[in-house]
């Protein structure tokens, strides 16, 4: 069975809003990095600048393309470069657990076309 994706006529992807994890974590903002304390698994994190200003930005209220249309216009960079950039963050955090990022819905469960 392939399940088609739904129509989106501007071409976009499917946006979340990423929110990073604060259960369980101590932290501390030095020169624009921040050190991360993790209870959950006794570790650390060191983020650079970069990485702590897309950490503190994700607080579940906007898309990584907002915030990258934020980012880009304070930077004067390119949009596409820096969502680019940000997604990638938000997949690194997310991947040790610093980041709460919404499951996917299935197509059929979010009401879209399925193909049999």
């Amino acid at each position: 069975m392939k399940q088609q994706r739904p129509d989106r006529s501007d071409g976009s992807k499917r946006q979340i809003k990423p929110r990073r994890r604060s259960s369980d974590l101590e932290f501390v903002e030095i020169d624009g990095e921040i050190v991360i304390y993790d209870e959950t698994d006794d570790s650390i994190h060191h983020l650079n600048p970069t990485a702590s200003m897309i950490w503190q930005a994700c607080d579940g209220t906007a898309t990584t393309r907002e915030l990258a249309l934020e980012f880009a216009k304070a930077a004067g960079l390119p949009q596409d470069q820096i969502e680019r950039d940000i997604t990638a963050a938000v997949r690194q955090l997310a991947g040790v657990g610093l980041m709460e990022v919404p499951k996917r819905r299935k197509n059929a469960a979010a009401g879209g076309p399925r193909v049999i």
